[in-house]
């Protein structure tokens, strides 16, 4: 992501003769919660940890599916799996409680079709779409609805009771307390539903394939930080999922069809994004930002002789997409930066 900065043009009296303005530009890469959200509402209710995820993937309409697989986190501290690590063994998966079939559990993301959805299309879900038991999200009709798998067959495809705006993105929610599903459209309640079913399958599908038990089609756009929690989020927790939406051109979408660039020099890193299971987790809330006031005496600019010059203070910046100025009216004196964050 690109950031735009300013320095207050005041100071530039002091520079030697010929030298009209700066434009600075500051490649950055945010992860987890964008820090530029500081102005943002506090969150209602605080959201516990994900379970999976985030996962960001772009498909083609008519293109493969992406698969992930799930299971429980394994803690590498214990002597069985340091001896397994000695001998150069992988520590044996366990199953993921969230997997049973009365277990709690919330899948969130949001979905932006390349084109327009027609009929039913599964959009992802956990468990194979398939099999007896699964729990997927798919739209049906420009209605957001939910599929269970083949156990759950007469109750067909359950689609939700307000159709879907016009907007390009829309967030997914379902939610689930063991025995009743509700599912979300962009923060409201659309459907709710009882669930009896089995245990599903350990894996994440996204855009899955069709299959004879559901006539749909494949889904193609792209789907965005989609996460998996082990408890089912209040309805106030869903409604801060959406509000505000998340800056779409951030992640790294990783392309479920397969392609092979030219490639003129080695290897320069993944291939596709780090699986965010691997990550390091802190155990510590995240600190809420605080913007500081600008005093005059950060507002300065020291010269070190005739040549070199050094600066000081006066940094701003902004989110490169909500800049629409030049470099050339950011430079002018009286540039107006007061929405701009104090860098």
């Amino acid at each position: 992501m690109v950031h735009a900065m300013k320095i207050h043009p005041a100071r530039f009296s002091n520079f030697p003769s010929g030298f009209s303005g700066l434009r600075f530009s500051l490649r950055a890469v945010l992860a987890g919660a964008a820090i530029l959200g500081a102005s943002a509402p506090a969150l209602a209710q605080a959201l516990p940890a994900e379970a999976h995820g985030p996962y960001n993937a772009e498909f083609l309409p008519d293109g493969p599916a992406l698969t992930k697989p799930l299971s429980a986190a394994i803690s590498l501290d214990t002597p069985e799996a340091l001896l397994l690590n000695r001998l150069h063994q992988n520590p044996p998966e366990a199953p993921d409680a969230l997997l049973a079939g009365r277990a709690p559990w919330t899948l969130a993301f949001w979905f932006h079709a390349s084109e327009p959805l027609t009929g039913t299309v599964l959009l992802a879900g956990i468990g194979d779409p398939a099999a007896e038991d699964a729990r997927f999200i798919g739209v049906e009709n420009s209605r957001l609805g939910l599929w269970f798998g083949k156990a759950q067959a007469s109750h067909s495809f359950v689609a939700g009771e307000a159709p879907l705006n016009a907007a390009t993105w829309h967030l997914a929610a379902a939610v689930s307390n063991g025995e009743r599903v509700t599912l979300y459209a962009d923060g409201a309640q659309v459907a709710e539903t009882p669930l009896t079913q089995g245990e599903v399958a350990p894996q994440l599908v996204m855009a899955p394939d069709p299959f004879p038990s559901l006539p749909a089609t494949h889904f193609g756009g792209k789907i965005a930080d989609l996460k998996i929690y082990r408890e089912a989020l209040t309805a106030a927790q869903v409604k801060d999922l959406a509000s505000p939406p998340p800056d779409f051109t951030l992640p790294t979408y990783e392309e479920a069809s397969a392609h092979w660039p030219v490639q003129t020099r080695g290897q320069a890193g993944y291939s596709e994004p780090q699986d965010p299971s691997t990550l390091p987790r802190g155990k510590g809330a995240m600190e809420k930002p605080v913007a500081q006031t600008l005093r005059p005496a950060d507002l300065r600019c020291q010269l070190t002789g005739a040549n070199p010059w050094t600066l000081e203070g006066g940094w701003r910046l902004a989110a490169a997409p909500k800049v629409t100025a030049t470099g050339q009216e950011i430079s002018k004196p009286g540039f107006p930066d007061k929405d701009w964050l104090v860098a």
